[in-house]
């Protein structure tokens, strides 16, 4: 299941890279004024950043501050307070 589930976020992803770099083409192609063009630019640049940011978390999950290790630790302080 999470095979299926990392292939539907790599294939958003592969999506959202296309459609913001025929996004930037058009309007490379049709907008005059260099400020809306910028604009444009950093729009692009933010929204990849955000979309490769989270295709990689859920792609690499990385360990969460709470393991096993600190449930046993925790288990055991619980058996010697009630002792």
């Amino acid at each position: 299941m999470a095979k299926i589930i990392r292939a539907i976020i790599v294939l958003v992803w592969l999506g959202i890279t296309a459609l913001l770099a025929y996004i930037m083409y058009s309007v490379l192609q049709t907008e005059p004024d260099r400020n809306i063009v910028f604009a444009w630019i950093v729009m692009s640049v933010i929204a990849f950043s955000s979309a490769t940011f989270l295709a990689y978390n859920v792609m690499y999950p990385h360990k969460s501050a709470y393991s096993e290790e600190s449930d046993e630790e925790y288990e055991d302080d619980e058996d010697s307070e009630e002792d």
